[in-house]
């Protein structure tokens, strides 16, 4: 698997090189209260995978809930497909009267 990798922070180095280690180190810069932090805490640095494969995608409408299942690999977060794929409210400005699924917009520019 020849697919870009981002790092997760904590202890130890980045393991990337030239223009790659240049862009990782900068983004990170303005961020060294956080970086710190993870680091003090003992977070061990890790990669993941920028890119994951979603397989078995299936939604179904039950009633006033939308369905969503999919299964991913070891080390991929469900939470970053979602993000890409539906564009949520606000929790605070929910009310109880709203329906979900009226508020659920898919976008429209997925490539698949």
């Amino acid at each position: 698997d020849d697919v870009p990798s981002g790092p997760l922070w904590g202890r130890g180095r980045l393991n990337t090189t030239g223009e790659v280690r240049g862009f990782e180190e900068n983004t990170v810069a303005e961020l060294s209260v956080l970086t710190d932090a993870l680091e003090w805490s003992g977070t061990k640095q890790e990669r993941r995978k920028l890119i994951c494969q979603v397989n078995e995608w299936r939604t179904e409408l039950d009633g006033s809930n939308l369905v969503i299942e999919f299964v991913l690999e070891s080390g991929s977060y469900a939470t970053s497909v979602l993000h890409e794929f539906i564009e949520l409210p606000s929790l605070h400005c929910r009310s109880s009267a709203m329906n979900p699924v009226e508020n659920l917009s898919i976008c429209s520019n997925i490539q698949r």
